[in-house]
């Protein structure tokens, strides 16, 4: 067996896996293990993770994926709210979504892709969390696509400043008297 073989047995047996644990594996340096890491990667045996373990990339075969939500302690910062609210909510609209977190979803191209929707004549890209269907996220998109907001005419809470909006009186009430305002003179 030669020595890529021998590699992608290992990837596919522990997979996720890191550069320096493959070469320890095989007993051969770094830098060799990985441009081997690298031809089997050339060649579409293997696959290479967009996270890092310290500056490395992991290195899987198809069906693995969800292996690397096991690193997912790496991701820091709006990276990881990105995450974790794209793992709770699974679809997610990009025009309502804060910018830093907008840019996070790009940063997370392992558990996040990006829809182009075609809606009402108007492309719109919604985040999909990588593991569910393509089904399943079609008919989310639907949902929040035709989802009617419901007005309240009575009282409106504004959330932000939790404050009681009420519709006005009818009776007037009086206001104070302001003078006139004067032109200058112009000679």
């Amino acid at each position: 067996m030669g020595k890529n073989e021998e590699i992608l047995n290992i990837v596919k047996l522990k997979g996720p896996i890191l550069p320096v644990q493959v070469s320890k594996q095989v007993n051969d340096n770094i830098l060799m293990t990985s441009a081997r890491l690298s031809e089997l990667l050339t060649n579409k045996q293997i696959k290479i993770s967009h996270l890092k373990v310290g500056g490395s990339p992991l290195y899987y075969v198809t069906g693995q994926e969800t292996k690397l939500q096991d690193y997912s302690d790496n991701i820091g910062g709006k990276e990881k709210e990105a995450y974790e609210l794209l793992k709770e909510k699974k679809i997610l609209r990009d025009t309502k979504l804060e910018p830093a977190i907008r840019v996070a979803l790009r940063q997370i191209k392992d558990f996040a892709l990006g829809l182009q929707v075609n809606y009402e004549n108007k492309i719109e890209l919604f985040w999909k969390w990588y593991s569910i269907p393509v089904e399943e996220a079609q008919n989310s998109i639907k949902q929040i696509l035709t989802k009617k907001e419901e007005v309240v005419q009575e009282n409106i809470i504004n959330e932000e400043t939790q404050t009681t909006i009420q519709e006005p009186d009818e009776t007037p009430k009086e206001t104070p008297r302001q003078e006139p305002f004067s032109k200058p003179e112009i000679k």
